[in-house]
């Protein structure tokens, strides 16, 4: 079950990805009208902002309960890149 959520989450960022850059590429006044400010595309960056920074969160707590970590480095880098995604998020 775990791999069915993986391949459906990967597809659908797949589907994603080449919609928005067939809209960009091809649509670009129907891209200008979704990039916009409170428009779609800036709630779903400032989600997928917040998610990454959730994951990283999570990878911190995993590798320190599992003792994956390789050193303090690791877990320093995976703070840092999770409060930056947080941050963009909440900008």
């Amino acid at each position: 079950m775990h791999t069915q959520i993986s391949k459906l989450f990967f597809s659908l960022i797949i589907i994603a990805v080449s919609l928005f850059t067939y809209l960009f590429v091809f649509e670009t006044k129907v891209y200008d009208a979704l990039s916009q400010e409170d428009h779609i595309i800036e709630y779903l960056s400032s989600l997928f902002l917040l998610l990454s920074s959730v994951i990283f969160l999570k990878v911190i707590f995993y590798s320190r309960n599992h003792n994956l970590t390789n050193g303090k480095w690791v877990t320093v880098l995976f703070i840092a890149v999770s409060t930056l995604f947080f941050l963009a998020a909440g900008e």
